[in-house]
């Protein structure tokens, strides 16, 4: 069983957004299992540190976009926890005690992302969901899936398919919305 499972109760109704968070708890459970093993955790919280900033900028634009109301506070969240991150990352390379760190890093960030996504996102969802849903997300999910391509110059990741698979169904649902057509 994994460290985290995901849950469909986790999902924002944005199908790119659920797979950024899908991904961070994939990213989660490879930071705890890498801890059980005695790895080295330095790469798995490279990755998640890059995949958080680029988690962050990608739903704050659909926030902004969608004129979200909580949109400051929410940012807050986000910027405490780089705070947070990057200082767990300076106390992994300061000579503590790596085995007792890094279990407290896993479990906070697990239940951290809980709490993140079950409480904090799920106020953004009805708007988010209603702003795609009448086609105002289409530009982001657009410029969101160009940078991804562009980004990868042909050499698709495994993520990378990921990410453009969930844009590509977001942007056909936002077409579909603009077109009248029901959404599947």
């Amino acid at each position: 069983m994994a460290y985290l499972e995901w849950s469909d109760n986790y999902s924002v109704g944005v199908a790119s957004l659920d797979a950024q968070h899908k991904e961070l708890v994939r990213l989660i459970n490879r930071l705890h299992d890498d801890d059980e093993r005695g790895d080295d955790l330095g790469p798995v919280l490279d990755r998640l540190d890059g995949y958080v900033r680029y988690h962050f900028s990608f739903e704050e634009s659909l926030m902004k976009a969608a004129r979200y109301e909580g949109f400051a506070e929410h940012i807050g969240e986000h910027r405490e926890f780089e705070s947070w991150l990057k200082a767990s990352r300076r106390a992994m390379t300061s000579g503590m005690e790596v085995q007792e760190l890094s279990r407290v890093i896993a479990d906070f960030l697990k239940n951290w992302l809980r709490k993140h996504i079950l409480v904090v996102d799920m106020d953004y969802k009805a708007l988010l969901t209603a702003h795609q849903a009448s086609g105002g997300a289409l530009q982001v999910l657009a410029d969101e899936m160009i940078r991804t391509l562009e980004a990868t110059h042909g050499g698709l990741s495994s993520d990378g398919v990921e990410r453009v698979l969930a844009l590509a169904r977001d942007i056909r649902l936002c077409a579909k919305a603009l077109n009248g057509s029901p959404r599947s």
